[in-house]
């Protein structure tokens, strides 16, 4: 049979990329898209600055609040940051079509054996039921 669910993951994946630089684009036209960017751009950037301080330098922590960024700046860090939660979203929801998948199907492999155990075991009991038949039978032949 041929994967075609990998196909399809595959097309999935490479469509997520031109809609994450189509986003971007959309960013410098669109007012309301264009004011969630800065805001996802002002964000991700002051959290990048705390992470730096905290953790790198840490004698700086207390030197003072952090020095804001351009608004193209924070447009391009916003977008960016937008079409990436695009293509990682894409991803994890892959894996978890895949999971699923695979848990459907191994579902229905277990109830296809369950359904064979169970006819055996029918049969078994018929079997045990004519020998006890064949047992009971006076041996006249």
């Amino acid at each position: 049979m041929f994967p075609a669910y990998k196909v399809l993951s595959v097309f999935v994946k490479q469509v997520s990329k031109p809609l994450a630089s189509y986003l971007k684009r959309r960013a410098s036209v669109n007012p309301k898209f264009r004011r969630l960017c800065i805001c996802f751009g002002n964000a991700s950037y002051k959290f990048d600055r705390y992470i730096t301080r905290r953790f790198y330098s840490p004698e700086t922590v207390e030197s003072g609040p952090i020095a804001t960024i351009s608004e193209e700046t924070s447009i391009a860090i916003g977008t960016e940051l937008f079409g990436e939660c695009i293509i990682f979203t894409v991803a994890v929801l892959l894996i978890v079509a895949e999971y699923t998948r695979g848990v459907r199907k191994d579902n229905l492999k277990e109830k296809t054996l369950q359904q064979r155990l169970e006819a055996l075991e029918i049969r078994q009991e018929r079997l045990f039921d004519y020998l006890k038949l064949q047992d009971a039978k006076p041996a006249n032949a």
